[in-house]
């Protein structure tokens, strides 16, 4: 990884170690389903991005792939930022965009965590390809399908089945 890749996943710890959130500032209520959605969605990104980091001496088009892939889904990835942002500011009033901070530092800090080999990199491209082919609407589908599963504070809402009766 060059100089530029560990400093990146360097701050990535160093941040999120300092932004650690206390069961207290996460509770919350739980998440909807769309929100849950977004926050598949947040992850992939974040996957996608941490990896054209490390990748980028070893592998440089998978920089490449992840920049097309913003620019093919900027107003949809906006979209599920936006959801994120609104359920940690109307659960953490102002405390929300530091909630929101924590959350996206921690989604980097987990993909961070893991390294990238050569192969791996090689591997991210069509990953990466096939994400910004997709529709924005198969976003969400599409990371939950490639195993998306952030630690949400405050967890999914339970699903109720209706009956009749």
């Amino acid at each position: 990884m060059g100089v530029f890749g560990n400093s990146i996943c360097a701050a990535f710890l160093v941040v999120g170690s300092s932004m650690i959130a206390s069961p207290a500032s996460s509770a919350g209520r739980c998440w909807s389903e769309a929100e849950q959605a977004s926050a598949r969605v947040r992850d992939l990104q974040t996957k996608f991005m941490v990896a054209s980091l490390q990748c980028q001496a070893r592998e440089p088009a998978v920089l490449a792939a992840y920049n097309r892939f913003v620019v093919a889904h900027r107003a949809a990835i906006g979209r599920h930022n936006d959801a994120i942002r609104g359920y940690f500011i109307t659960t953490q009033g102002r405390a929300g965009e530091r909630g929101y901070d924590r959350f996206t530092t921690s989604l980097a800090n987990t993909h961070g965590l893991q390294t990238s080999a050569v192969s791996d990199c090689r591997e991210m491209i069509p990953v990466i390809q096939a994400a910004t082919k997709s529709s924005a609407a198969q976003l969400a589908a599409l990371a939950e399908s490639m195993g998306a599963d952030p630690k949400l504070p405050g967890g999914a809402c339970k699903v109720r089945i209706a009956s009749r009766r």
